[in-house]
């Protein structure tokens, strides 16, 4: 259990970020108010939590500790897309993406949206 007022903004956006592109409850109580204003737009931004598909480890294969990386494939009828979640902070942040990786062609072109940013 994550205690959203006793973890930083940047951990309580990493920890947000992986609940919802798993599906998993994300469960609230206590006064919002305590959350802050930081946590609350984080929270609010998330909300309700994706439905269908669930994320997976991008590097799961790759990496002796818990996996930095989580893709969730999203298709609709109007287009499809894949969502990479980068779950580490500080030092361990991954700041390249390996598209190849990924399992995304490298010979197409792709946009890139930074959803925190």
């Amino acid at each position: 259990m994550v205690y959203m007022t006793s973890i930083s903004d940047v951990e309580c956006r990493s920890w947000v970020t992986l609940f919802a592109m798993t599906g998993v409850h994300l469960m609230l109580s206590g006064d919002p108010a305590a959350y802050g204003e930081t946590k609350t737009e984080i929270l609010k931004r998330v909300l309700p939590v994706i439905t269908g598909p669930v994320a997976r480890p991008g590097d799961l294969w790759s990496k002796p500790a818990t996996p930095a990386l989580w893709t969730l494939e999203v298709s609709r009828p109007f287009d499809s897309w894949l969502v990479v979640a980068n779950t580490q902070f500080g030092s361990s942040q991954v700041n390249v993406l390996d598209f190849a990786a990924l399992g995304l062609d490298t010979s197409k072109f792709y946009t890139v949206y930074d959803f925190w940013n």
